[in-house]
């Protein structure tokens, strides 16, 4: 019979990916729903005004070997619409599979290696200019006072060229405080009001691409920083999050296919002559909601 504390160290190294969560000490996210919904803003430059919506599925389903290892699975969808070229919706779809290891290396140290697979545009078709593939090393180090350190790469064949990002990360839970960063791409710092509300503050900066189909084919590169205070409620294992806040450095731009930087390593861009063939529009306000579906860690 497998003991309590057993459960425990499995269920442990479960996290979901790109959701704005990460590994936590009492809980892991094994599924979520977000649906974003942006404020139209004027274009920078010309008439008319632009927008954007997001709805992303992202979930985890472990595959236990042993005390030491578990086979990582699942996957994310996503359907964005931009609203841009004389009010005109263009819509996108992406499909990215997940498939990984966990292994405690040690009793202070665990590391997570993910295979990243995606198709990415607006038509889904497996096709060779569609295909994306990327992955993800975390190294978590547990400390004595029950707080974690994190380090890590996160890597990935954009359209608009290689992109690396270094990870740096913090966990910390104390009190009704929770404090969990992965800089540079995401934060997230909350308060329990009482058991089954808190409210808090979060940071996520997204980088992806998209390939647009057409008599000239071309690629939209989606840069979108948002922050935003949140209030989330629990229904048993199910939470709530509804968010509010501006959006950051935002940007929805077309170039060419084949119109590539050298390489990126987070923000900063290496050889990168491309044409912009579309306006941007001004940053501004957003609403997000999700619907959270989390597995309570007990002793």
């Amino acid at each position: 019979m497998i003991s309590s504390n057993f459960n425990k160290q499995i269920w442990a190294i479960v996290f979901l990916l790109f959701s704005g969560s990460a590994l936590c000490q009492n809980y892991v996210e094994l599924a979520r729903l977000d649906f974003d919904i942006s404020q139209p803003r004027p274009y920078e430059e010309g008439d008319g005004e632009g927008a954007f919506s997001e709805l992303i599925f992202d979930f985890t389903v472990p595959l236990v070997i042993n005390e030491k290892v578990t086979i990582l699975t699942g996957g994310n969808i996503e359907r964005l619409s931009v609203k841009e070229f004389q009010d005109a919706d263009i819509n996108f779809s992406a499909l990215m599979l997940k498939l990984g290891l966990n292994v405690k290396h040690s009793d202070s140290w665990t590391g997570t290696y993910i295979f990243l697979p995606k198709i990415s545009g607006d038509q889904i078709t497996i096709r060779a200019n569609n295909q994306q593939y990327g992955g993800l090393v975390l190294l978590n180090k547990s400390r004595d006072d029950g707080s974690k350190l994190k380090f890590g790469l996160y890597s990935n064949a954009e359209l608009s060229g290689p992109l690396f990002v270094p990870l740096l990360g913090y966990y910390r839970s104390w009190n009704r405080h929770e404090l969990n960063v992965t800089l540079p791409l995401a934060f997230d710092y909350n308060y329990d009001l009482k058991d089954r509300l808190k409210v808090g503050i979060r940071f996520n900066g997204i980088v992806k691409s998209y390939l647009i189909d057409g008599s000239t084919q071309t690629y939209l590169a989606k840069a979108n920083n948002e922050i935003a205070p949140y209030f989330q409620a629990a229904f048993g294992p199910i939470h709530w999050q509804l968010a509010g806040g501006i959006a950051i450095g935002r940007s929805f731009r077309h170039y060419n296919e084949g119109d590539q930087l050298d390489f990126a390593v987070s923000a900063l861009k290496i050889g990168d002559d491309r044409t912009q063939l579309n306006t941007d529009f001004e940053d501004g306000l957003f609403l997000k909601t999700g619907i959270i579906y989390r597995f309570e860690l007990v002793d």
